[in-house]
């Protein structure tokens, strides 16, 4: 018996040490690696936030159109449509608020989401905040599933990823009331790189089945694809470039999306090379931006990659290293 406590005790006593061990042998792998700036977890937080909140103010205007009583397609249809998988405005209207108008639960649903969003940009009670905002953004595109498009799911996903990672622990009112009470601790190093890496693959997957698609579709080869894309209905047509028809300019368009996207997993997460594939795909989605009039999509996809890809290999100016700040503490000089 009292082997069984010493033994306890004594791995008690080590756990701490073999944590600490086990922290510096992960930190020297690439994959766990500290970039040293946690700026990216602020500016994927307020732009995300920022981006969610003025898509769906611009969409307010015509918001019965979409969800209401009036809306194109008959709310029952679109519940029958989603298969009661995720919820929808009509649904929650008709457990919780059954008794009371649609157009009450739509105004409802409005402000509690951009309540919720401006509060995630403040951080402010950021992950709760953080938690009703994806349900109600998951609960509107639900409810607007017919008009819903790729942008919307990566919306959902990056506002699940605000609930995930750490980002209330920098510049939010969240860190500034703990650190006034003496309460603030910051995350651990290993868990905010590996949140970075999570979205990092999540990049790299995304783009490299892009292009694997492309690739398949022998539409992509001849740059049919392009052609058809900027000759839609509902394209803006900025820029004319009909006269260039018989030059295999489209070929060749095509054929740079798919390399851009299927190397990017390879070329993005080399350090030489990041820098100018960082700039293809920024100049790859202001095109479809231009060309094709995708103008929230190519924004958010921006916001992704400069978040993972960006910020955090920024270079971190300081002007003291830390034993130097101490010296100047204890000389009682700051």
């Amino acid at each position: 018996m009292i082997q069984r406590v010493v033994t306890f005790r004594l791995n008690k006593i080590d756990f701490p040490f073999k944590y600490i061990c086990m922290k510096k042998i992960l930190s020297k792998y690439v994959f766990f690696s500290n970039t040293g700036n946690t700026d990216w977890l602020v500016f994927f937080r307020i732009t995300v936030s920022a981006f969610c909140l003025l898509q769906f103010i611009a969409i307010i205007p015509d918001i019965n159109n979409f969800i209401g009583g009036n809306a194109y397609v008959v709310p029952d249809i679109v519940d029958v449509h989603v298969g009661g998988i995720f919820p929808t405005i009509n649904t929650l209207n008709n457990l919780s608020l059954k008794y009371l108008d649609v157009s009450f639960a739509v105004n409802y649903f409005c402000i509690m989401y951009i309540v919720a969003l401006l509060c995630l940009v403040a951080g402010f009670f950021t992950r709760p905040m953080a938690i009703v905002a994806a349900f109600f953004h998951l609960t509107f595109i639900s409810s607007i599933d017919f008009f819903a498009y790729g942008v919307d799911f990566f919306c959902t996903i990056a506002l699940f990823y605000c609930v995930v990672f750490p980002v209330g622990r920098y510049l939010s009112i969240d860190s500034f009331i703990r650190t006034r009470r003496g309460k603030y601790k910051k995350p651990d190093p290993i868990a905010v790189v590996l949140c970075l890496r999570v979205l990092q693959i999540h990049l790299c997957i995304a783009y490299f089945f892009s292009g694997l698609l492309k690739l398949i579709g022998f539409n992509w080869w001849n740059g049919e694809s392009i052609w058809k894309s900027i000759h839609l209905s509902f394209c803006p047509n900025i820029i004319n470039i009909d006269f260039l028809s018989h030059t295999p300019i489209f070929l060749i368009i095509g054929w740079g999306t798919i390399i851009t996207e299927m190397l990017y997993p390879l070329f993005i997460n080399i350090k030489k090379t990041r820098p100018i594939w960082l700039i293809l795909v920024v100049g790859l989605h202001l095109s479809i931006a231009l060309f094709i009039g995708l103008f929230l999509f190519s924004t958010f996809m921006i916001i992704l990659s400069v978040s993972a890809f960006y910020i955090p290999y920024m270079k971190i100016k300081i002007p003291y290293s830390e034993s130097k700040v101490n010296e100047l503490v204890y000389a009682n000089i700051i």
